[in-house]
């Protein structure tokens, strides 16, 4: 009986997927049940800094200087907009993180049931990358602009910071898309064959 080669990724997306759920599921139930009516709403401010030399507590070495960048702002008297705001801020990385392990998951089940070089595979291929390029994109600036509002309601003239954006996450995804069309000319040379055989 020959082994099976997918076995290594079947098993990483059936324990990231697992893993995934069960960080997730309690996590977004929680969030969206109590994050919908908290009285107390807080988000972090880089844009506030000051000398920290003079604090206490830090011991410092010759030479090194102490920096406080940020301060974290809290509105004890926050609105529906806010709770809004703020579970969009925390609930957006979690959704792409769930829906590209479920993707993965998907993928690997495809290329394990039905092969490697069928369309379903290079169509599942084709949405995990899709979902990783615009996910990766998307994500970051949803959670900068809901921080941004949320900060802005609370001291009024916030600063834009831009989102950092996971260029491997970019790069897997174009990879995906690219290996989807390769593989797209595979399935379409292993029909081929199987009609001359």
């Amino acid at each position: 009986m020959a082994r099976n080669p997918l076995r290594p990724i079947t098993i990483v997306a059936d324990v990231a997927l697992t893993l995934s759920m069960l960080a997730t599921v309690p996590f977004l139930t929680l969030r969206i049940i109590g994050g919908l009516n908290a009285q107390t709403i807080c988000v972090h401010d880089p844009s506030y800094g000051t000398d920290g030399n003079g604090l206490p507590g830090i011991e410092r070495g010759p030479g090194v200087s102490v920096y406080v960048v940020g301060v974290r702002l809290c509105d004890d008297s926050a609105s529906t907009a806010q709770n809004l705001l703020d579970l969009l801020s925390h609930v957006t990385g979690v959704v792409f993180a769930l829906g590209s392990a479920y993707l993965l998951w998907r993928l690997v089940r495809f290329a394990t049931t039905r092969g490697a070089y069928t369309p379903q595979v290079v169509r599942a291929m084709r949405l995990l990358g899709w979902w990783l390029v615009v996910g990766s994109v998307l994500a970051p600036v949803t959670v900068g602009l809901a921080e941004q509002a949320l900060r802005a309601s609370m001291v009024g003239d916030a600063v834009w910071y831009p989102p950092e954006f996971p260029v491997a996450m970019l790069i897997t995804g174009f990879g995906l898309l690219t290996f989807a069309r390769i593989m797209r000319i595979g399935t379409r040379m292993a029909e081929d064959l199987e009609g001359l055989v």
